[in-house]
């Protein structure tokens, strides 16, 4: 027979459980709170300058990105964009940790980030990179956003002319219509 409390008439087994499971339940919720809270951002004061176009590859420009790593423990994923007037994504990357993060004079590490161009963009715009960070569980649902400002490019005279639009060198992109009314079949030619 279960050993009863003499307080109140609960088994002990039952008051035993309890204090386990209210001891489980704070970890759980302390856990949970330090997750919610934990949006310390691991870049900071992010840059970027174009610095030109590649002498190989025609379309591929390179961007020098600069910031201050603060956590090294967060893996991320960089959002990479074409932007003027709509956006156009590009593949996304992986972060990569570029250290040190034992940084007491703030100086920032600096990286060089190529990026292609598509074909059928032929006019200047920038280029634009969002970082998403997971630091923790709770991040996969609700990451850490870092965005860095736009770069603007300037594509060179040889490349702002198409190649190729459905196999025809130098096509319009849309067809041009005639100005004014439709000429009567009699006139037609």
């Amino acid at each position: 027979m279960d050993k009863m409390n003499k307080n109140d008439g609960i088994p002990t087994w039952v008051m035993w459980l309890l204090g386990v499971l209210g001891v489980v339940s704070a970890v759980v919720v302390s856990v949970l709170f330090y997750w919610l809270i934990d949006r310390a951002p691991p870049l900071t004061a992010v840059s970027g300058k174009f610095l030109g176009w590649d002498t190989e590859v025609p379309r591929r420009g390179h961007v020098k990105w600069g910031a201050i790593q603060t956590r090294p423990e967060c893996e991320g994923t960089i959002y990479r964009y074409i932007v003027n007037g709509e956006m156009r994504r590009l593949e996304p990357r992986k972060w990569e940790y570029r250290g040190p993060i034992d940084n007491d004079k703030q100086i920032p590490v600096t990286w060089d980030a190529p990026f292609d161009v598509p074909v059928d963009i032929n006019h200047d715009a920038s280029y634009r990179n969002r970082f998403e960070f997971v630091c923790n569980s709770l991040h996969k649902f609700w990451p850490i956003v870092v965005s860095a400002p736009d770069v603007p490019y300037y594509l060179r005279e040889q490349d702002k002319v198409i190649p190729y639009v459905n196999g025809i060198p130098n096509a319009p992109l849309e067809p041009e219509l005639p100005i004014g009314p439709p000429m009567p079949p009699a006139e037609r030619k």
